[in-house]
């Protein structure tokens, strides 16, 4: 399959996305062990793909370009669209709660509304970029509407 992204080395993004695939999982994993219920992101989003992406993510050479396949693409576009709505919902702190314990004390985004603001922003933008740069994409266009379909409280 061929690439249509192409991350360079050593780019920051890299680490946003291992923070969006965190996330993700995060809510994969207390959902798993019952401390929050499905929200709808399962009807889009299966845990194996967002860990085969975490997999290929941590697997490459920072030192050197990622290429990001199409199906790839997908989940990632999936997991930007479902973090957004997650951020706006009431299981937000739960799950931002989490990653904001790993992150150092000075850290630009530790405390919970920068966190939010920054992630939303980015991910809004990265949604916005994949939408421009794939619009003729039957898959996405099928993938954006299941995912508009997802209504979280």
């Amino acid at each position: 399959m061929a690439n249509v992204i192409t991350i360079k080395a050593g780019d920051e993004y890299r680490n946003h996305l291992r923070i969006v695939l965190t996330y993700i999982l995060i809510h994969f994993d207390f959902n798993n062990i019952g401390e929050l219920p499905l929200i709808g992101i399962e009807k889009v989003l299966e845990q194996s793909a967002v860990r085969r992406v975490v997999n290929r993510l941590n697997a490459c050479n920072p030192n050197k370009p990622l290429n990001i396949t199409l199906t790839d693409t997908l989940v990632y576009y999936s997991c930007y669209v479902c973090m957004n709505k997650i951020l706006v919902s009431k299981y937000d702190e739960r799950i931002t709660s989490i990653i904001l314990e790993d992150l150092p004390d000075d850290h630009d985004i530790k405390t919970f509304k920068a966190f939010r603001n920054q992630m939303l922003s980015i991910n809004s933008y990265l949604i916005r970029q994949l939408e421009d740069e794939l619009p003729t994409q039957k898959k996405l266009f099928a993938l954006k509407d299941r995912l508009a379909e997802i209504e979280i409280d």
